[in-house]
Formats: C-alpha cells, structure tokens, sequence
C-alpha cells in the first residue's frame, strides 16, 4: 500500500499536544512503581524509538511518551511536589517536544573515561556528520540542536532535528525501501542497522499527530 502524503503549510501548524499537570503521578506513588513505569519505559524504547550508531553511539527519537517519562522521574526523583515547580518541568520538557513536520531525537554518547580521542571526535560533531538514509541515493541530514546541562544526568550529549519533505516520508512509509541513520565525527564513522517497521511507522505517527502531515491511502 503506498501512502500519499500532505504537507500543512498553515503558520498554525503547531507541536504535539503538550505535557499536562493532571498526567503526573505523585512522586510517591511513582517511585513505589517506578520498576514497572521503567520496564514500560524500556519495552516501547527499544521496540520503537531507538537505534544503536555503532558501539558508541545511542540515537533515541522523543515524542510525547518518552519526555512524559523523563519529566515524571525527574520530579518523582527530586520530590517535587509543588504544583508551579512542577509545572515549570512541563514547560521546559515541552519545548522538546517535536516541532510541526519534525523529527527530534536524544544523541547519547559513550565516552570511556580512559579515551583521549573523545574530546576531538565529539567537538567535530555537527548536524550534516548525523544523517537518516531513505534508500541508496537519498539522505536526510540533521540539524544540531543545544543540550541543556540537566540532560547530563540522563547521559543525552547532544538534540538533534530531522525536517523530512514530503518525499522523505513516503520514502519513509515505503516497506520496500531500507532505512538506516548514521554518524560521521572525527574518527568515529558508523551506520545503524536497518530502522524497523514498526520503527518506522511510529515516527510517521510522530509527524502525522501534530498535524504537520496528512496521510490518506490511495
């Protein structure tokens, strides 16, 4: 089935519906079940929003779920229990939330304490260095996003932004076409393995939900 992909081109086109107060769980009730919100956690990352660039690099794609985690360890972790500190989390975890037609995702890199070659290999880094392969002959290059310091303590070293035209996407939506990102910096050169189906239809879920694009079959 081939998917026919719109793009909204109105200045209203906005982000994913926010992160809210009421989605909190008490910081409480949450660390008694934090092994079950993390396994929860850990199950769709891994089946959905998460590829490996060679054996230092982690690239996870953010949506709603996974910066809902992120924002409820943080306040549970740290007790926060004031309405307006809490809501001061949302709104910087909403502004990381994928902007209309985007693709946004945490870069985590590995770096050995023993490794002199980081400092060099990981200042290279720019935006074109991370790339999204849709097919032998088309390549989407990332834009380099800022990290803020708190994201240390999750490992994140770098956001980073993919913007697919509407050629990327039905690229993206093609079952008979190979996706794979990849990371070129300094010496450190690798390429994931193929992204998978399920993958790839989540991202797709990613732009269509804030409806940057519209998808009809055809």
């Amino acid at each position: 089935m081939r998917i026919k992909v719109e793009i909204q081109t109105q200045p209203e086109a906005r982000r994913v519906q926010p992160l809210t107060l009421d989605l909190i769980v008490p910081p409480e009730e949450f660390l008694a079940r934090k092994a079950e919100f993390l396994a929860d956690h850990m199950r769709y990352v891994e089946r959905y929003r998460k590829t490996r660039l060679g054996p230092r690099v982690t690239m996870i794609f953010e949506n709603r779920q996974t910066l809902w985690f992120r924002v409820q360890d943080l306040i549970a972790t740290a007790r926060i229990t004031d309405p307006r500190a809490q809501e001061r989390e949302l709104h910087f975890h909403n502004r990381l939330l994928p902007s209309a037609g985007g693709l946004q995702a945490a870069l985590l890199l590995d770096t050995p304490a023993n490794s002199s070659a980081d400092p060099e290999t990981w200042t290279s880094l720019r935006g074109e260095g991370i790339s999204m392969h849709l097919g032998p002959h088309r390549v989407l290059r990332a834009n380099m996003l800022s990290a803020d310091p708190a994201d240390r303590c999750w490992g994140t070293a770098h956001w980073i932004q993919f913007l697919p035209d509407t050629t990327d996407l039905e690229l993206l939506a093609e079952p008979d076409i190979q996706v794979w990102c990849a990371i070129q910096s300094g010496t450190y050169s690798q390429a994931g393995n193929p992204l998978s189906a399920d993958m790839r239809r989540s991202l797709i879920e990613d732009i269509a939900t804030n409806d940057a694009y519209k998808q009809q079959s055809r």
